[in-house]
């Protein structure tokens, strides 16, 4: 049978194996997320160059045959947004609750169609 000296020993040995594995999965942790935010301002500079590449191409309309389909389909993004967006016009246009008013608490600005004010709470009715 052990004595006291060696279960304290293999108690203190655990206790410091459990500190250590924690110390590491701490570590990784910081790691990876370190690694998600280089990632993700990769993914921002990509984007960036991108925007860069085909604003230049649009300008000087260069475009290389192996860029069309992308071209072609920025175009017929940027045509179903200018669509959409003026389909939302139109309905605000003749929508009369969708006008803007005031709130008589707060005075913010507020959609006619609502009946609390999303500030201060207060009833519109």
């Amino acid at each position: 049978m052990p004595g006291w000296d060696t279960i304290k020993n293999r108690a203190l040995s655990s206790i410091n194996n459990a500190a250590q594995k924690a110390d590491r999965m701490t570590q990784i942790a910081g790691l990876r997320k370190q690694i998600q935010q280089m990632q993700q301002e990769r993914q921002d500079a990509i984007v960036q160059l991108g925007t860069a590449v085909y604003e230049s191409a649009t300008v000087s309309e260069a475009w290389p045959p192996e860029w069309q389909p992308f071209s072609e389909t920025i175009r017929h993004c940027d045509d179903q947004i200018a669509a959409l967006t003026q389909n939302i016009e139109q309905l605000l246009q003749d929508n009369p609750e969708s006008t803007q008013a005031a709130c008589p608490q707060c005075h913010s600005s507020v959609s006619g169609a609502i009946k609390f004010c999303p500030q201060c709470g207060s009833s519109l009715a």
